[in-house]
């Protein structure tokens, strides 16, 4: 299981990253939608300006008023869908990260295993060897 949860970390990575480009790509596609709208707007205000300046645009103002408004409405209900896309790609993303978070906690975890038992090893080595010296000065000393 060692070497496997480093490969299920690098793929749960790229996977969270394939996630957050398909966000930014929705975010920017609304941004983008917004700023039509906004600008389909600031169009009609331009027009209404105009058409209250020169009397006879009055009679094709209600014909583009309509059409603006028509093109807005669209436009909302696409903004509208992309925002329940981002909301549920929202959700996609948050459970991405918390399996990727798992996978990142078990492999510090098992690495804190072994490192624990590299530590006991060693203390364990160390032990053999100060009794083995132990011995060793007793022997040493019952000889004198």
């Amino acid at each position: 299981m060692a070497k496997g949860l480093p490969t299920l970390i690098k793929l749960r990575q790229r996977e969270l990253d394939a996630l957050r480009k398909r966000m930014t790509i929705l975010t920017q596609n609304r941004q983008h939608l917004v700023n039509q709208s906004d600008q389909l707007l600031i169009d009609l205000h331009n027009e209404i300006e105009l058409a209250g300046e020169l009397a006879d645009m009055g009679s094709f103002f209600g014909n583009y008023s309509e059409h603006i408004q028509k093109q807005r409405e669209k436009l909302y209900k696409e903004i509208q869908m992309l925002e329940r896309k981002i909301e549920n790609l929202t959700d996609e993303i948050s459970l991405a990260f918390g399996e990727l978070k798992k996978f990142e906690i078990a492999l510090e975890n098992q690495r804190q295993r072994e490192k624990q038992k590299e530590e006991k090893r060693e203390m364990n080595q160390l032990d053999e060897i100060a009794a083995r010296k132990h011995r060793e000065n007793a022997q040493d000393d019952a000889r004198y």
